[in-house]
Parts: structure tokens; C-alpha cells; sequence
């Protein structure tokens, strides 16, 4: 793929992405960070400033991250499990 430069909106405030992801992507992307800072937002009553919001979202998408890698590496052992179970019977 042919990397490109692609604007991403982050509360209110464009950056310069330079990915060779589809530009629908990268709006997904953009989706996600957004809705997780605004989740974060409600649970912080009183920021010092944005970087309390920003770290606690940091968190959430890693937390996230984690389990999802937990889940493909669960799925991709029981895989191979099938698999050597239908190497055994042929």
C-alpha cells in the first residue's frame, strides 16, 4: 500500500497522520480515541488539565488492546488444538 498523509481530528484539533491505512480507517481510528476521551471526561470531575483525561484513555485502549490479544491467542490455541486433533485422526 502507498503510505499517505491523512488529517485526524482529536478534540477539536487536527494532526497529521502519515499511514497506509484507508482513509476509513483511519476515521475509525479517529472514532475510537475520541469516544474513549469523551468516556474518560465524564469520569475525571475536576482535570488539572487534559493530560489526567488522556493518560486514563491511554489505559482504556490498552486495557482493550490487552484483552484482545488475550482472546486471539486463546482463539489461535484452540485452533491449533483442532488441528493437530485432525492430524491425529487422518
Amino acid at each position: 500500500m502507498i503510505e499517505r498523509n491523512i488529517d485526524i481530528q482529536i478534540k477539536g484539533k487536527i494532526y497529521k497522520l502519515k499511514t497506509d491505512l484507508e482513509e476509513r480507517e483511519v476515521k475509525e481510528i479517529e472514532k475510537i480515541i475520541n469516544e474513549t476521551i469523551s468516556e474518560c471526561e465524564k469520569l475525571i470531575d475536576h482535570p488539572e488539565g487534559p493530560e489526567k483525561v488522556y493518560i486514563l484513555a491511554l489505559l482504556s485502549l490498552a486495557e482493550s488492546l490487552l484483552k484482545e490479544r488475550y482472546k486471539r491467542k486463546r482463539l489461535e490455541e484452540k485452533i491449533e488444538s483442532i488441528i493437530k486433533k485432525i492430524e491425529e485422526r487422518v
